[in-house]
């Protein structure tokens, strides 16, 4: 172009050159700007290390603003003995949030997933706690608003090895109260699924839950104290669950097969969530009628001196009092006020099942 003929052109046209040149030299300094994905990865790693205590890793990480912001993580883990992984996380923010802040998340993905129990006792940068908890990120303290979680193909690790899948989705309400949520053990049969709802505006929620083939609804209530001290309560009416098949569901053996019916009551207290959690206790008040004592033969072991035992035993009756402890070391089981009744014969007793021991 000859000097001069910018002067010459008309002045829509002339504006338009203008506009072009500002929008070419914003989008220059915004790729200048704007992190790469591997230093964007890096950070993320950087701050979720400095957060939990423990080095996190980061395999992938891409972001992106059009035609959906969205950022995807890829191999998130902690390194540990055994690590927490998370195989795919999608985080799509609110266009709004990224305009004018603070940060605010529409939807939150998680596909694939590792969660050993032993493992989350060594979050935190102060380590573990008196109990047994390491100082990790409470939802509560977490600021960033979220509207939607959905998880699928996570793996719950007990301490003792024990691994159980779980789906799930929720609609979250400030404060990280969820509005409804739905858990659900993928593709067992028969259907084991936890459904909440909340009731209105308050920290109570309805609870559905179906397993063994029964059900066991109720209602749960979380108050909050003038100090944050958080408090759990709640009671679930079981009725008809097949005991055994419920065990099962979670990938344990059941010393008892039959249907059970009853009332249970759990309670929890601590300064967080992972606090409740991790206090949480129960207590059932159960009856069986008829029930099978599993790998277990008293006609035989009285018959043999308790030399063979093996086989079954078909009660009339089993009724008692269960009561499950959260420990840091793992449940304790206690049963009192055993009531069994087999024939003419009538058992009575108690016992604590801890550590996989009776």
């Amino acid at each position: 172009m000859k000097p001069g003929t910018l002067t010459r052109l008309p002045r829509w046209a002339q504006g338009v050159l203008a506009a072009a040149a500002v929008v070419a030299l914003g989008g220059v300094a915004l790729v200048w700007w704007l992190p790469s994905d591997e230093a964007l990865a890096q950070r993320v790693a950087d701050t979720a290390t400095e957060r939990l205590g423990v080095k996190v890793t980061v395999g992938a990480l891409h972001w992106q603003l059009w035609p959906t912001p969205q950022v995807v993580l890829k191999d998130v883990a902690t390194v540990q003995t055994a690590p927490v992984q998370l195989r795919h996380v999608t985080l799509y923010p609110r266009m709004g949030s990224l305009l004018r802040g603070p940060l605010a998340l529409e939807r939150l993905e998680i596909d694939g997933a590792t969660v050993p129990q032993l493992s989350l006792r060594g979050l935190g940068q102060s380590g573990v706690s008196a109990g047994g908890v390491g100082a990790l990120p409470d939802a509560q303290s977490v600021t960033t608003p979220l509207a939607r979680l959905q998880f699928r193909d996570v793996t719950w690790v007990s301490r003792t090895g024990i691994a159980v899948d779980y789906d799930g989705d929720a609609d979250v309400d400030p404060a990280w109260r969820p509005r409804s949520a739905h858990i659900r053990r993928p593709g067992f049969t028969p259907a084991t699924t936890l459904t909440l709802t909340r009731l209105g505006t308050q920290d109570r929620w309805r609870t559905e839950i179906q397993l063994g083939g029964g059900t066991a609804d109720g209602e749960v209530a979380l108050h909050t104290a003038a100090d944050g001290a958080l408090r759990l309560d709640g009671n679930l009416s079981p009725q008809a669950v097949e005991v055994a098949s419920t065990m099962a569901a979670f990938n344990r053996r059941s010393p008892v097969a039959g249907k059970a019916s009853g009332r249970t009551t759990l309670s929890a207290q601590g300064p967080s969530v992972a606090a409740l959690a991790q206090s949480l206790q129960t207590r059932s008040t159960l009856h069986m009628a008829p029930a099978t004592v599993l790998r277990f033969d008293l006609n035989k072991a009285v018959r043999t001196l308790g030399r063979d035992p093996t086989g079954s035993t078909t009660l009339n009756s089993l009724s008692g009092q269960m009561e499950t402890h959260n420990t840091p070391d793992g449940m304790v089981t206690r049963f009192t006020a055993l009531q069994a009744r087999s024939g003419i014969l009538g058992l009575s007793g108690q016992a604590t099942l801890a550590n996989q021991q009776i």
